[in-house]
């Protein structure tokens, strides 16, 4: 689900206007955050946090592609805390 996430945020940042930068690169922050949850074995050690990081994120990428960037950058921040809280 993640790389997918990756690759859309890849494909939208390539496609980019200058009025949607913003929302990208926090949903790369949240992304890396998450990686980095995950990577300090966060899924044994806080599955729920983990588990909301990454549902905020989902929701996020799909908030980002409706064109709801405020949205957006907000549970991408969302997503960026709780992983950072895994």
């Amino acid at each position: 689900m993640i790389r997918f996430g990756l690759a859309a945020i890849a494909a939208l940042t390539m496609a980019g206007c200058a009025g949607d930068e913003p929302p990208p690169a926090a949903l790369a922050q949240a992304e890396t955050a998450i990686e980095m949850a995950r990577q300090a074995d966060a899924a044994t050690l806080a599955p729920l946090p983990l588990r909301v990081a990454e549902d905020r994120l989902a929701a996020a990428l799909a908030a980002f592609e409706d064109d709801e960037d405020e949205t957006a950058a907000m549970l991408a921040e969302q997503a960026r805390a709780n992983a950072q809280l895994a």
